[in-house]
């Protein structure tokens, strides 16, 4: 069933589509308005040299918003997967909370699922970590 706090079931596809949204929305912001942010520099790679597995994402989200694929997939490819998950996700969200109607699935072994995914998500960012280190060497990443 739903997850209920105070006694009213939590509306998952509301939350994450707004949050989901939000995050795209913030990418079309101009890059002079990020580029301010505080959180615009990475430690490591002002330490190291070299990308951390979320290095580019920024600029890699500003290019999936404005529909520069490629270009977004060599900022960081992994964000560029992200994007595509949360614009799906969006359409989703939209449907489901129109209409009323949530899918929520109905899986037999949860915790293979978790794992599963966890392993999927973290081979994932590996892969793109090396990746970005591959490409910062070769003088390739932006």
């Amino acid at each position: 069933g739903d997850v209920r706090v105070a006694g009213s079931p939590v509306d998952h596809e509301f939350i994450w589509g707004t949050i989901a949204l939000g995050m795209l929305a913030a990418a079309a912001l101009p890059e002079a308005a990020l580029s301010q942010a505080p959180f615009f520099f990475c430690p490591f790679r002002t330490r190291t040299g070299l990308p951390c597995p979320f290095c580019g994402g920024t600029h890699a989200m500003q290019a999936f918003v404005r529909g520069h694929w490629a270009l977004a997939w060599q900022y960081n490819p992994l964000a560029v997967a992200i994007g595509l998950a949360a614009a799906g996700y969006i359409a989703y969200a939209a449907v489901a909370v129109v209409a009323n109607r949530r899918w929520r699935p109905h899986l037999e072994r949860p915790r293979r699922w978790t794992a599963g995914l966890t392993l999927a998500a973290t081979t994932a960012g590996i892969a793109n970590w090396i990746w970005l280190i591959h490409l910062a060497r070769v003088g390739l990443w932006k």
